[in-house]
């Protein structure tokens, strides 16, 4: 079953310089393989492999938004946004926790937290789409039972995870 996540984002500040150093700069693959312990090194590289991969965009939420994290499965469809427009969308290709690749990638918070819940997509997308026609989406899934249920709320002023 896909899910659709809906990460709220203000391209600005951190939020801007973490977007820019790991989706908007796809980073090397081995650059994340490093990090990982052994099996999920070599799942990853496999799934590398299959698809071709050398760079990936990674993306990472802290502990506080484990439980959101956790809903998370390769082959959903990730959305990046704020108030009423979605600028990306992306797949998920694997989650995985590693405090050090989060700190390696994007340092600490203002609370000494790592964005250390992680997800890697693919085929990330520039979007230039306005919130409404986001809910409609929501509405045609739901009237549809497409099975493609939306996690979070209709309204991407709502946080999710951030």
């Amino acid at each position: 079953m896909t899910n659709i996540i809906v990460q709220p984002v203000r391209p600005q500040g951190t939020v801007l310089e973490h977007l820019n150093s790991t989706i908007y700069r796809y980073r090397d693959a081995n650059e994340v393989l490093n990090f990982l312990p052994d099996a999920e090194r070599a799942e990853l590289r496999s799934l590398c492999r299959q698809r071709n991969i050398t760079k990936l965009a990674a993306w990472g939420v802290t502990p506080k938004k484990a439980g959101q994290w956790a809903k998370i499965e390769p082959g959903d469809v990730a959305v990046f946004g704020e108030n009423n427009k979605l600028y990306l969308r992306g797949i998920v290709l694997k989650k995985f926790h590693s405090p050090e690749l989060a700190e390696h990638f994007w340092g600490t918070d203002d609370e000494r937290q790592k964005w250390e819940q992680m997800y890697l997509l693919d085929d990330i997308q520039r979007c230039d789409t306005k919130k409404e026609r986001a809910d409609t989406l929501k509405e045609r899934v739901d009237e549809n039972h497409t099975g493609l249920p939306w996690l979070g709320m209709s309204r991407l002023s709502h946080r999710l995870m951030s």
